[in-house]
């Protein structure tokens, strides 16, 4: 990632305060681009427990999704490109609601003695968690149901192998459906870097859901084809029965 100054308007701090807390798992994740902010904190030492600010950068060119980390006010690096996505849909939200998002974080050292950041943030099912409790599922689940039918069917089926380029595009057609989410173009040679992650887990939910969904009515036919077939056999037993009394 190439360096990127924010506009001053970009981002303003909120005043209220989300603390980011895990509840099921722990991503110690290494603080990406550390290095190229040392002087940002320098003093710090191993073991040191600190408390940095998620920080959203929508108009960042070389990663639309990008989530810097800030320490009092200072960028110290950024979460990983690949994970940024999951993130930061999650942060803007919670920025809409006028809350700044922080995370609990500690000071490590590598390479014989060179001072990094690890930042400690939910695992994936408690981001997924999240996307539902602050309403962005709702507006993922408004897209796919403006969807025609047969794209709706098809778009669920594919979505864990890859999307069209088609498909997309019609994705996109109705983001105006989900104004809470980034659809920002990403510069990335991935089709599914072009819509949001949050659209991107709850189309493999709602895939999954359907299956379940089919597996059970599938599941409720058998029972009752077994039932009526159960039924049937009673029957003939008792006239069986009728015909063979004197």
């Amino acid at each position: 990632m190439g360096s990127y100054t924010p506009p001053a308007d970009e981002y303003v701090r909120p005043g209220g305060r989300a603390e980011l807390k895990p509840k099921t798992w722990v991503d110690n994740h290494y603080v990406r681009g550390a290095s190229f902010h040392a002087e940002n904190f320098a003093g710090l030492k191993a073991g040191d427990e600190i408390a940095l600010e998620l920080v959203p950068e929508p108009g960042n060119p070389y990663d639309r999704w990008a989530v810097a980390l800030h320490l009092q006010g200072r960028r110290v690096g950024y979460v990983s490109a690949e994970d940024s996505g999951l993130w930061h849909d999650v942060v803007f939200a919670y920025n809409r609601t006028g809350s700044a998002v922080y995370a609990d974080a500690f000071v490590h050292t590598y390479d014989e003695g060179k001072t990094g950041l690890t930042v400690l943030l939910p695992g994936f099912h408690d981001a997924e968690q999240l996307m539902l409790e602050l309403g962005l599922f709702r507006e993922c689940d408004a897209v796919i149901d403006a969807l025609p039918e047969e794209a709706r069917d098809r778009i669920l089926e594919s979505e864990r192998f890859g999307l069209s380029a088609a498909d997309v595009k019609l994705l996109r057609s109705k983001k105006n459906l989900a104004p809470s989410l980034n659809w920002h173009a990403s510069r990335g040679s991935r089709l599914e870097d072009r819509y949001p992650t949050a659209l991107y887990r709850r189309l493999i939910d709602r895939d999954q859901i359907e299956r379940a969904r089919i597996w059970e009515e599938e599941q409720a036919a058998r029972q009752e084809a077994k039932k009526e077939r159960e039924r049937v056999e009673e029957e003939k037993r008792v006239l069986a029965a009728m015909k063979n009394c004197p």
